[in-house]
């Protein structure tokens, strides 16, 4: 299947259309799952207009930044990154490093450092481990790795037609296979490596068509609560979530929804599910008594309706409530929030421990009320477009290195799905009209720097600005008279202003207009 659109929220459209109209319903690894049966390559011709505007989205508009500055200098550390994504760290091995980051693999591909050999020369295992304090590379000192960057950099300035321009992601002594595991004949050799981490990206290619850089991408085909997490249904039963899933996998039932006037509906629910398992969980305690354990990044629904992170949630704000009790009839009776005592957090804490996460589904409302008296949003996008906010970003400052202006974005997926319970927001998307989202920048950048060398000197000054930011160590001042004396290029300036605005809050001006309208 081949789908062309301007931009990226026009490629979401244009999927969300396919997946509803063409998409055929299947099983996966115990999972409903609505999936187009053959691979399918999306064009974007403007890849500049990589800003996701779809409100059901609900991107992280900052991610793609900080992705991209995590890649560009070859680290794969988590400490970056996770304080922009607080629960990244569970989709890791070891809470540390994200043995798939791309950052290594692109930037010092093969790096022996951490080879794993055993003197019969057969056990094998490159572990990307890149960023930490005291074991952090930078490319300039590169020598015995292969820095695919620069391959291609210097592929394209002794031929600017040539079609070798290509970095690969996936490493089958790394991704494989086992290598820290014992060896054995009988078993064929080495087991299968069992990793919650593996890369998606197979392959980004790059070639100059008509004069214009092209990039070509290969890819292979989450908040939640843990297993006794109680959940009230109209029928007067209280079940355990972690129950539900595994007796009710198949089928519907009512629970309390809010709509959007605020009105307590029932809801119907469906698929509740196990996630996946987590490392570390956080545990609240309202101040009727009740505690909830749940992901960090499960969003609550406030008093007003609006939904918020419980991380972020402060002690004793308000959140919007569920009051029942029975009748002298029997009969339940329901009270909103101007009849009884709010509902507040009065205590937050992090678990470090290991355990399953569970969610289910609500339809139309997409949130459900738990037996502790208050309300939650249910999972809903479980893919993200950072991927292609990360390699249309490198497609532009290639570009630049090479000299040339920027094409086409083809992005082939050889397995296109959607969990069922994602299915509903897919058709509202599905739904809008193609132009609804016509491109809202053709903007481009003026670069300073025409080597890989430039380019590396900007990111080792980026990433110096990142931690100030991140850190603390200087007031908000220093760091404004920052912005203009190390960032004289474009797009190293709005880049170092997305991170400004995240930490500080305040009000910068872009060089590009849509991300005044974006991030102001």
């Amino acid at each position: 299947m081949f789908i062309k659109a301007e931009n990226l929220n026009e490629a979401f459209i244009a999927l969300s259309r396919a997946l509803v109209n063409s998409g055929v319903n299947v099983t996966r690894r115990g999972f409903q799952c609505r999936e187009i049966p053959s691979a399918v390559l999306i064009e974007i011709t403007n890849p500049i207009d990589r800003y996701v505007r779809i409100p059901e989205r609900k991107w992280n508009k900052t991610l793609g930044w900080i992705e991209s500055l995590w890649i560009a200098r070859g680290d794969n550390c988590l400490d970056m990154p996770a304080a922009y994504v607080k629960n990244l760290k569970t989709f890791s091995d070891d809470g540390e490093f994200m043995r798939a980051g791309y950052g290594p693999r692109i930037r010092r591909y093969g790096d022996n450092d951490d080879m794993l050999i055993t003197t019969d020369g057969r056990r094998m295992r490159r572990q990307y481990k890149n960023g930490k304090s005291g074991n952090r590379k930078e490319p300039s000192m590169y020598q015995n790795v292969t820095d695919q960057l620069r391959f291609v950099v210097e592929k394209f300035k002794e031929d600017i037609d040539t079609r070798e321009a290509a970095i690969t992601i996936h490493d089958p002594i790394s991704d494989d296979f086992d290598g820290s595991a014992d060896y054995s004949v009988d078993a064929g050799g080495l087991p299968l490596l069992k990793t919650k981490d593996t890369p998606c990206t197979r392959s980004i290619h790059f070639m100059v068509v008509n004069g214009k850089m092209n990039c070509y991408v290969d890819m292979r085909s989450n908040d939640c609560f843990t297993y006794n997490t109680k959940i009230p249904l109209l029928n007067g039963e209280v079940w355990e979530l972690g129950r539900l899933a595994e007796e009710k996998f198949d089928e519907k039932f009512w629970v309390y929804s809010r709509d959007e006037n605020g009105r307590i509906v029932p809801g119907l629910a469906h698929h509740p599910r196990k996630v996946r398992r987590v490392s570390e969980i956080m545990k609240i305690t309202l101040d009727n008594g009740e505690v909830i354990e749940c992901t960090p990044d499960h969003r609550f629904m406030l008093l007003n309706g609006e939904y918020k992170e419980v991380k972020d949630i402060e002690i004793g704000e308000s959140l919007s409530p569920l009051y029942r009790r029975h009748n002298d009839k029997g009969y339940e009776e329901i009270f909103y929030h101007d009849r009884w005592e709010k509902t507040h957090i009065i205590s937050k804490k992090i678990l470090k421990k290991e355990c399953d996460v569970y969610d289910l589904t609500v339809d139309k409302y997409h949130n459900f009320a738990l037996e502790s008296g208050v309300f939650v949003h249910n999972c809903v996008w479980g893919f993200s477009a950072v991927n292609v906010f990360n390699f249309t970003l490198m497609q532009e400052y290639i570009a630049a290195m090479v000299g040339v202006p920027v094409g086409s974005y083809f992005h082939k997926a050889d397995n296109l799905h959607v969990y069922q319970e994602f299915l509903p927001l897919v058709e509202q998307v599905a739904k809008k009209e193609i132009g609804t989202f016509p491109s809202g920048t053709n903007f481009t950048y003026t670069p300073t720097y025409k080597s890989l060398k430039e380019f590396d000197y900007l990111i080792k000054q980026l990433s110096s600005f990142e931690s100030m930011c991140r850190e603390g160590v200087v007031s908000k001042n220093e760091l404004r008279g920052a912005l203009d004396s190390m960032f004289q290029d474009e797009l190293f300036s709005d880049w170092a202003k997305v991170i400004f605005r995240y930490w500080t809050k305040e009000t910068v001006e872009f060089k590009n207009p849509l991300l005044n309208e974006l991030f102001n």
